[in-house]
């Protein structure tokens, strides 16, 4: 479904592609789990989990799981990633090493908890820093904001 609804709304858009599955450390068919139905009654975003993390009442659906550095392999051009794979960050972002040494694109990325430190300092190793948004401008990372990070190549 969310597919169909992204392939909708960005028709006209030339510079985008879209790809049906999730992004992991494999190849292969997982079961993902949403638990937001049980207390709302309805399916909701964010709350999409590899299977291991369902809980009682869950609604699960299987995916297919592929690796980012296979999957774009082929890419020309890579100029911004946006990040938001629910507690996944880590994973992804080192299988997708490889394209951001290469790229150097620009990241936008939810992450939170005991991910949130590793994820700063992979990007650190990389030579990136980070930043946030306030009142619509890039400040640097401050350690004990919460918000989402933008990684720019340091210069």
């Amino acid at each position: 479904v969310v597919c169909r609804v992204l392939r909708r709304n960005l028709r006209g858009c030339r510079n985008v592609e879209i790809f049906d599955c999730a992004l992991g450390a494999e190849n292969k068919e997982i079961t993902m789990s949403n638990d937001s139905a049980r207390e709302t009654g309805y399916l909701g975003t964010g709350r999409n989990f590899v299977g291991d993390a369902a809980g009682e009442g869950a609604v699960t659906f299987t995916a297919r799981m592929r690796r980012g550095s296979e999957l774009f392999a082929g890419l020309e051009r890579l100029d911004f990633v946006k990040c938001d794979v629910e507690g996944y960050e880590l994973i992804v972002m080192h299988e997708l090493r490889p394209l951001l040494e290469r790229f150097r694109p620009t990241v936008l990325i939810e992450t939170g908890g005991e991910n949130r430190p590793q994820i700063i300092e992979l990007f650190t190793e990389l030579d990136y820093k980070g930043y946030t948004l306030e009142n619509g401008r890039e400040i640097p990372l401050a350690p004990d904001t919460e918000k989402d990070i933008i990684f720019r190549q340091a210069r």
